[in-house]
């Protein structure tokens, strides 16, 4: 196991600053990464045991290794690997989300990916720009009761193209990503899944994709592109885009404090740590104020849908007493999951109070008439 992981593990030093710094192990003491790779070094198979489902692959504890071992890395391996040995992610109820996607993967199961689009945007089915939409209807159906709203996102992102001369277009044929399964070592679903998203690519043939979502942007840019050659095109998060246009938006709001949620995927796994707060830049009347731990340092919203329980929940709350403490009136993030967690987090009671917003929506709603001239850049 150790050597399908790779050799770099046995570079480990055993100084436990993985686990030092690892948001799971931090609000469980039961936890530590440190062990994992302890175990597989000394050839145990199953080196993570239970715990191999409890990894957030935030790659915080991969930022802070002296030696660059690439903990997050390994855990596609290692969840593989457990369900060969016929073990499962723990049942929870974010676990349905999984079985949504297994349905995807199946070529012959029809959807109504497209019934949310407003008649006020534009779209165009013939665009060169795809507006890869991810599975944010899903979770909008599936998150009724805390008010995700995924999808304001999402036409907000619409919104945002339009202004600066864009129609997307958009596809009934889109599949999940396959994101999730591909870092719970469900090989075989992502190869479905992959397989009908690369087939709707190389039809389009288009030369930009424009994702609201960073795990769909990682997923595309690196895994598709590495294991199929496709998409062929570049590939944006929405942020960058609205850096790359600033000058051809015209925002304005009522003045307001906010602080910014980095999302893994965007942030450590892709470093944008600039594009997501220089898009909210566009919008002068906003004020950014960091909370404690930001950029390299920020705090994963504890998103995976394989475990949920007190201690994401606990990391969930601790994340929101941050924010509340910044002062700031509300919170923004550019991750679907990150608001969908978040929120569900201030569901209990006592929990800390902070409206929650999706970057891409807060700067749509400060959209005016869009400036006139040049170019939109993509």
């Amino acid at each position: 196991m150790a050597e399908a992981i790779g050799g770099e593990i046995l570079r480990c030093l055993d100084c436990g600053k993985c686990t030092s710094i690892c948001p799971i192990a931090r609000a469980n003491r039961t936890y530590s990464p440190r062990k994992i790779i302890r175990r597989l070094i000394e050839g145990h198979e199953n080196g993570a045991g239970d715990a191999v489902w409890s990894c957030l692959t935030c790659m915080y504890c991969d930022s802070r290794c002296p030696q660059e071992v690439t903990i997050s890395g390994a855990m596609p391996i290692l969840r593989a690997r457990a369900r060969e040995l016929g073990q499962k992610p723990p049942i929870t109820r974010c676990g349905a989300m999984d079985s949504i996607s297994v349905l995807q993967s199946q070529a012959d199961v029809p959807q109504n990916r497209l019934d949310w689009v407003p008649s006020d945007v534009e779209v165009d089915p013939e665009s060169k720009t795809l507006l890869f939409v991810g599975c944010a209807p899903y979770f909008d159906a599936f998150f009724t009761e805390i008010g995700a709203n995924t999808i304001d996102g999402v036409i907000g992102a619409i919104r945002v193209l339009n202004a600066v001369g864009i129609k997307p277009a958009l596809r009934a044929e889109e599949r999940c990503c396959g994101h999730d399964q591909l870092w719970s070592g469900d090989g075989k679903t992502f190869d479905s899944l992959s397989e009908m998203n690369v087939k709707m690519f190389k039809t389009l043939d288009p030369e930009l994709i424009v994702t609201i979502c960073p795990e769909c942007a990682l997923t595309l840019s690196k895994e598709y592109k590495e294991r199929f050659g496709v998409p062929g095109c570049d590939i944006k998060h929405i942020s960058e885009l609205i850096v790359e246009n600033a000058a051809r938006l015209n925002a304005s709001a009522e003045p307001k404090t906010v602080t910014f949620q980095d999302p893994c995927r965007l942030g450590r796994h892709m470093g944008k740590y600039d594009e997501p707060r220089e898009a909210l830049g566009v919008v002068p009347e906003l004020t950014l104020k960091e909370m404690l731990h930001n950029r390299t340092s920020g705090t994963c919203c504890a998103g995976s849908w394989m475990i949920c329980n007190q201690t994401t929940k606990q990391i969930q709350v601790d994340r929101l007493k941050e924010a509340v403490a910044t002062g700031s009136d509300f919170l923004v993030t550019s991750c679907p999951k990150c608001l969908i967690h978040l929120r569900c987090a201030q569901s209990g009671d006592g929990s800390p109070e902070i409206e929650i917003r999706d970057l891409a929506s807060v700067v749509a709603d400060a959209l005016a008439v869009p400036v006139k001239g040049g170019e939109a850049h993509g």
